[in-house]
């Protein structure tokens, strides 16, 4: 059985510190190391400095909420680090709350097509499709394919 390791937005640990350990995590034989987000530190940028510093250990976001970004920049965020790690990139999206949506800027209504919507874009966005997207609560306005190809 392999096990994995969370650092929850509770925990206040020095973001170099974390990157630092992240070889003995890999080393000690567990699978994934996921971080959440709410008011604590990017998970994204978190998880490009384990990228750098492991080979086999799994990158998970748990959860990455969908109302601090727009879709098509975590989808470029997201192949980004997909390419960095060797396609070890475990992306975990979800609605998050009132509370997450209104320090956003957001309301907090239709979570479930707004979250389909949202991972429609992310996913064509990250594989490099060209994206022109008109949802009921989502638009890219123009059409939008990443410059590179990801691999």
């Amino acid at each position: 059985m392999i096990y994995d390791i969370e650092l929850n937005s509770a925990a206040h640990y020095p973001v170099s510190g974390i990157v630092e350990l992240s070889p003995l995590i890999e080393q000690a034989g567990f699978g994934a190391f996921w971080k959440g987000e709410s008011n604590s530190t990017d998970p994204l940028v978190l998880l490009s400095g384990i990228a750098a510093r492991t080979r086999k250990l799994n990158l998970g976001t748990a959860i990455y909420h969908i109302y601090g970004r727009s879709a098509v920049t975590l989808g470029v965020q997201s192949a980004t680090l997909q390419d960095l790690s060797g396609g070890r990139l475990l992306l975990g999206l979800g609605v998050a709350n009132k509370t997450i949506a209104a320090w956003h800027g957001g309301t907090f209504d239709r979570p479930l097509r707004r979250a389909r919507e949202y991972i429609e874009i992310v996913r064509k966005t990250a594989a490099g499709e060209r994206v022109e997207y008109q949802g009921e609560i989502y638009s890219t306005g123009q059409r939008f394919q990443l410059s590179w190809k990801p691999s």
